[in-house]
C-alpha cells in the first residue's frame, strides 16, 4: 500500500482505494468510510514566532511542508468557502512523500502542514498543534473502493462487494 495512483486495469488488479471519489470514467466506486476533512496545523509556538494566516493565500508567506506523490506529482493545498474553490501553491523547507512524516515534521515546529484531521486529532486536543483556517476546508468524500465497471468480475471479487454491501 502506499500513495501512488495506479492504474488498476493496466496492473491486473481488481481493485483499488483512493481517497475521494476522483476516478477514471470507465470505473465505479463505493464508500468504505465516513467523509474526510483536512486541517493546516502547526505548534503553538510556530504561530506564536511566524502569526497565523487568516485566508488561504497567506500561507504563501508561510513555511509549509510541502507533500509529494511518489510518482513526483505535488499535492495541491485546496481550499474552499461558500462558492470559492482555489489551491494555493506553497513552498517550505522540505518535501516529504508521506502524511505520517509530515504531522511529525509540523509537531516539531518545522512548519504548517496540511493532513486529514483525523491524524491530527490527538494533537489538537491535547493542544500540541492548532489548526488555521477551518472554515475553508471543508468536508470531502472519504476513501473508496474503485474497480472496473465490467460485467463480469470474479467470484471472489463479486464475494468481498457482497461483505462490504452487509458491513456498512
Amino acid at each position: 500500500m502506499d500513495d501512488r495512483l495506479v492504474d488498476i486495469v493496466k496492473a491486473q488488479l481488481d481493485a483499488g482505494v483512493r481517497l475521494n471519489r476522483v476516478i477514471e470514467k470507465d470505473m465505479k466506486a463505493i464508500p468504505l468510510g465516513p467523509p474526510v476533512r483536512y486541517a493546516v496545523v502547526a505548534t503553538p509556538e510556530y504561530f506564536a514566532l511566524q502569526g497565523s494566516p487568516t485566508e488561504p493565500q497567506g500561507l504563501t508567506q508561510h513555511q509549509c511542508i510541502q507533500f509529494r506523490y511518489p510518482s513526483g506529482k505535488a499535492f495541491g493545498w485546496y481550499f474552499e468557502q461558500a462558492s470559492q474553490r482555489e489551491e494555493v501553491v506553497v513552498s517550505g523547507p522540505v518535501v516529504v512523500d508521506d502524511l505520517d512524516i509530515a504531522l511529525d515534521m509540523a509537531l516539531n515546529g518545522v512548519g504548517l502542514a496540511y493532513v486529514l484531521r483525523e491524524m491530527a486529532e490527538p494533537h489538537l486536543q491535547s493542544g500540541k498543534l492548532i489548526s488555521v483556517l477551518d472554515d475553508w476546508l471543508p468536508e470531502l468524500p472519504g476513501f473508496h473502493l474503485y474497480f472496473p465497471n465490467r460485467k463480469h468480475p470474479s467470484a471472489a471479487f463479486r464475494a468481498f462487494l457482497d461483505f462490504l454491501k452487509t458491513w456498512q
